[in-house]
């Protein structure tokens, strides 16, 4: 069983799209207190894995489900998500991006835009 989550990150962290425009990624849905001050920052965690696909009641694909959330206090996240899809869509052949509606927390005044990540792998 492959570790999908830190696939990601590790597609995230190799291109150099995100790397320039993103000051941290974490493998990890919190970032860390002594960072929640850098911005814009992308978090990430596995949602949800299940058997896709089997054959002789053995499972050959599982669909792995995992949340980005991008963070940023400029209203950018159309520039940054953009990034975060190119390059999973370009790791990952059998994969969907869907960007979610952007958000705005007025409590902290950051904006956030959920992404969500689907990607069928072997067993």
């Amino acid at each position: 069983m492959q570790d999908v989550l830190l696939t990601v990150y590790k597609a995230l962290k190799a291109s150099s799209s995100v790397t320039q425009q993103f000051n941290a990624i974490y493998n990890n849905p919190r970032a860390p207190d002594k960072a929640r001050d850098i911005f814009p920052r992308l978090t990430m965690f596995e949602i949800l894995r299940t058997n896709a696909e089997a054959a002789d009641n053995a499972a050959f694909f599982a669909e792995v489900r995992i949340r980005v959330d991008i963070w940023s206090k400029k209203n950018n996240l159309f520039e940054l998500s953009a990034a975060v899809k190119e390059a999973i869509e370009g790791n990952f052949e059998m994969c969907r991006v869907d960007l979610q509606s952007d958000i705005y927390e007025s409590d902290t005044q950051i904006y956030h835009k959920p992404v969500n990540i689907i990607i069928k792998t072997e067993v």
